[in-house]
């Protein structure tokens, strides 16, 4: 009996490294959708409304734990791109995304609206094409992942028996 329970806890295990990965592709594709749509909509709220940064978290709540590490504060010591960056660096992604959404927040508040808009436009399709990769990647790998962890687990299971 202990014998099966470990056969068990090896392909349960394994499988849940697999789903793991599997999970934190998903979160990149979650993560860089919902920036590109926040490049996007800030283009419109700086270029035509001329919405101050810190009424912007009110604007997007899907990116609320963002907004909430970020926890900018107008009057502090702090300024915006320094809490952007901050908060950036807590995300589970690749150094490159994280480089792109950092030159974001560099971006917000720190030139004229027009000049804001452009910059956006450009990060935008930059993390779009980051954000077809990741679909790509999930595509191409997911499903490997979650296979190969409980395959792997059977594996393991079978040699040790």
């Amino acid at each position: 009996m202990p014998a099966e329970i470990g056969f068990v806890c090896i392909v349960v295990g394994c499988g849940g490294l697999g789903l793991t990965a599997f999970l934190r592709l998903e979160a990149r594709v979650k993560l860089l959708s919902a920036f590109s749509m926040l490049a996007n909509r800030l283009g419109g709220e700086i270029g035509f409304r001329l919405t101050p940064l810190p009424e912007m978290p009110d604007k997007f709540p899907a990116l609320k734990p963002f907004w909430d590490k970020m926890d900018y504060q107008p009057y502090g010591e702090e300024t915006y791109s320094e809490a952007w960056s901050r908060s950036v660096a807590d995300l589970d992604l690749p150094v490159f995304d994280r480089a792109l959404l950092t030159d974001m927040g560099e971006i917000l508040g720190r030139y004229d609206a027009d000049n804001q808009v452009k910059a956006l436009e450009s990060l935008r399709k930059q993390l779009d094409i980051s954000l077809t990769e990741a679909k790509e990647k999930r595509g191409t790998y997911g499903r490997l992942y979650a296979l190969a962890g409980v395959l792997g687990g059977l594996i393991l299971a079978v040699v040790m028996i």
